[in-house]
């Protein structure tokens, strides 16, 4: 139980620190960045908080590998402020050594310590040149999509050489909570590529916590309460047994003038000795077989998975002494509980017991007398002779099958939970938006003819990846809700995020019975496990919104604007339009607002044509094809034409992969439930130590050794129904 504890107190300490890691790994603990166009903008923020570190990285050549996959040399001034995620080696120390990502690794077969040869080429001279540097990290990095949706990743070396473009990430001192908003609010109205880290790394910079404390994390902490619980029952137990075994010696003791205090502090020093010894193995055992299980479960989930960024295992110190101080209260409050029991009844006293049962013949009889099987009343009765060691036994039971309940229903509903986001019945295809190589691409044509493949079944389309710009600086206060202004506070720039998808115009139609713009006016408040609560936004039916884009010509900023009338709607989802696995993501942020407007795809790529200096090659189209034949019809479309104008094709059936939480939560519900089992199998075995003399009594009586089992298993039954029954 100690061992267990100490388990989950160390895995409840690192997963409170998850988000910070995750963000830490996979953008940085910079609190905001500038690029190259923003330099005044560096100078100014320097003003209000003082720097304290830098990193600058800068970009230095790049080569096309592949149709879809590009590589970036980029230089990294020093990996303070953006170590990233390694997921083997070690750090660059000089120019001549790299990172490469894992996604890098699996397209070249290279691996550690490789020399490479590269032709890249370089920005600044607009020419070809020849690089060779050895290979002394991975890092667990897929690479991002560019405009083109080609996938781009990064080649990563120590150097101070800075060129044209470039970017500044800043971990200024530690501030105030205003000076903090302050610069979010300046970041907020840039137009040059600056911005702010992730809320998570802002605490650290005006001296608040980085952890955050989840509706999981307080299970867990719930989960070690019901562990000192059970260690508590069978510790106490225990000690009554050994207690009770040892009463004659005590009667001596007495005789001999040793007081009720000389006893407790005997039975304290016992306990003082278990306790350190379990102390010490439990807190070992506990990290170093929770670190192995944790390293274990990472290595598992990271095996093909390029791009998560799992939290490392910590210990707190502070932790282990609240734990190791809870331990040893549990201890010595159980033992001088057990003390206070040393008084048996004999078990003459049970057999002379009477049981009142009313019949013709007689008002009372006693168990011996009694026709039933005097087993099957001894089985009975022995629960009612010792109330109190008997309810703690139920309680033990009582705990180990709820909690196996509340685990098999966690289970079974994260199952069905996924089932729903899996959308296994769909195979999704992106499709290119538009093709640089070919002018004549159309992408209806890719459509007509993918509709030939499954046109027995429905199929959907949907559009993602289109911009408007920057939304134009507009007063919320009147526009949000009462009940948005409870649960999240106040709404502003800095924290919506306005995402236009797009859908095919008859789907559009028949879902809304209208042409205008629609804003799902929603946003998701997690109260608790699957306990969702759905919080409308804005108040108005009707809202008129400005979008800006912003362009350097000649080295200056220029602006040009696109206006929108979005009807509001309340009842409508993603869903509704057959869009499946983006409500989560965008609705469920707990520090972003997602404002999710739907059109007609034609429509949006229409209003983006109004900007003159927007390109809008970022956008792809998701074709979602209904089929039970996912093998078959995925065959097919990759040894088709169309297949050139394919950016992906995802088979749900073999993404049905478990997270990182799932196979620890599974790991630690099969060890809780082994301890909660052996100690329930450690009660039931002293109970049947103790009734040694009880036994040879039966026997002298008559009773054979075969209904002394059938005694104990009808005991041990009840006591297991009833704790199923409870804990039903």
């Amino acid at each position: 139980c100690i061992t267990l504890i100490f388990s989950l107190g160390n895995y409840f300490y690192s997963s409170i620190y998850n988000s910070y890691y995750s963000t830490l790994y996979s953008s940085g603990k910079w609190l905001y960045m500038y690029t190259h166009l923003s330099e005044n903008l560096g100078e100014q923020l320097a003003k209000l908080a003082p720097v304290e570190n830098t990193t600058i990285k800068s970009t230095v050549a790049s080569k096309q590998l592949s149709e879809d996959y590009e590589i970036e040399l980029v230089n990294y001034s020093n990996f303070d402020l953006c170590p990233g995620y390694l997921y083997q080696g070690r750090y660059p120390q000089n120019e001549n050594e790299v990172i490469v990502s894992r996604e890098f690794i699996a397209r070249t077969n290279y691996q550690i310590n490789d020399t490479i040869n590269l032709s890249l080429y370089d920005i600044e001279d607009n020419q070809e040149k020849n690089y060779t540097f050895q290979i002394t990290g991975i890092s667990q990095f897929s690479g991002y999509r560019k405009e083109n949706r080609s996938m781009a990743d990064y080649i990563i070396r120590l150097s101070s050489q800075r060129t044209s473009q470039y970017v500044v990430y800043v971990a200024p001192k530690q501030m105030s909570k205003n000076t903090l908003d302050s610069i979010n609010k300046q970041l907020g109205n840039d137009l040059t590529g600056a911005g702010m880290n992730d809320s998570v790394m802002w605490n650290q910079y005006i001296g608040e916590p980085s952890y955050n404390i989840k509706i999981y994390d307080i299970t867990l902490v719930f989960l070690m309460i019901f562990l000192l619980g059970v260690m508590s029952i069978t510790i106490h137990n225990q000690f009554v047994v050994s207690f009770k075994q040892r009463k004659h010696y005590y009667g001596l003791m007495s005789s001999m003038g040793a007081t009720k205090s000389d006893m407790r502090i005997l039975a304290v020093l016992e306990a003082t000795f278990y306790t350190i010894v379990g102390l010490v193995l439990g807190l070992l055992v506990g990290y170093f077989a929770t670190k192995a299980i944790y390293d274990m479960t990472i290595d598992i989930y990271l095996k093909d998975n390029f791009s998560s960024f799992p939290s490392p295992f910590l210990i707190s110190v502070p932790l282990c002494l609240i734990i190791s101080l809870l331990v040893i209260c549990t201890i010595y409050v159980s033992s001088l509980l057990a003390l206070r029991r040393t008084y048996k009844e004999s078990i003459i006293d049970l057999i002379k017991s009477t049981m009142t049962i009313k019949n013709k013949n007689s008002d009372f009889s006693t168990i011996l007398f009694h026709k039933k099987p005097i087993w099957l009343l001894l089985g009975f009765r022995y629960p009612l002779f010792d109330k109190r060691k008997y309810i703690s036994v139920i309680a033990t039971l009582i705990f180990t099958v709820s909690f196996f309940n509340i685990s098999t229903y966690y289970f079974s509903v994260n199952d069905q939970y996924q089932k729903q986001l899996d959308d296994s019945d769909n195979i999704k295809i992106l499709l290119k938006h538009i093709d640089l190589n070919n002018p004549e691409y159309r992408i209806e044509d890719v459509i007509d003819t993918l509709n030939t493949y499954n046109s027995e079944n429905e199929n959907y389309l949907f559009m993602n990846g289109i911009s408007m710009g920057r939304l134009r600086e507009i007063s919320f206060d009147t526009m949000i809700t009462d009940k948005y202004k409870e649960s999240f506070g106040t709404l502003s720039e800095e924290n919506i995020n306005i995402t236009f998808i797009g859908v095919d115009e008859e789907n559009f139609k028949d879902v809304t019975n209208m042409d205008q713009p629609l804003l799902i006016n929603k946003k998701v408040k997690i109260h608790g496990i699957r306990d969702e609560e759905i919080v409308p936004i804005f108040k108005e039916d009707m809202l008129k919104l400005q979008f800006v884009n912003s362009y350097i010509v000649n080295d200056s900023f220029h602006y040009e604007t696109t206006d929108m009338d979005i009807v509001v709607d309340n009842e409508l989802s993603l869903e509704d339009f057959h869009i499946k696995g983006l409500s989560d993501t965008l609705l469920k942020d707990d520090y972003i607002t997602a404002c999710i407007i739907i059109a007609p795809y034609q429509y949006l790529i229409d209003m983006n044509a109004h900007y003159q200096h927007m390109e809008n090659n970022d956008i792809y189209f998701e074709y979602v094809m209904h089929t039970k034949q996912h093998d078959k019809l995925i065959d097919e479309i990759r040894h088709s034409k169309v297949m050139e104008y394919i950016l992906d094709i995802d088979n749900p059936l073999q993404q049905q992969n478990k997270s990182f939480s799932d196979y620890l939560v599974e790991i630690l519900t099969l060890l809780v439930f082994i301890v909660c089992i052996a100690n329930l199998g450690v009660v039931i075995t002293s109970n049947n130590v103790e009734r040694k003399r009880d036994f040879a009594l039966f026997q002298s009586l008559g009773m054979n050794l075969n209904e002394i089992k059938k005694l104990i298993y009808i005991e041990n039954i009840c006591l297991i129904l009833i704790a199923i029954l409870i804990s039903i």
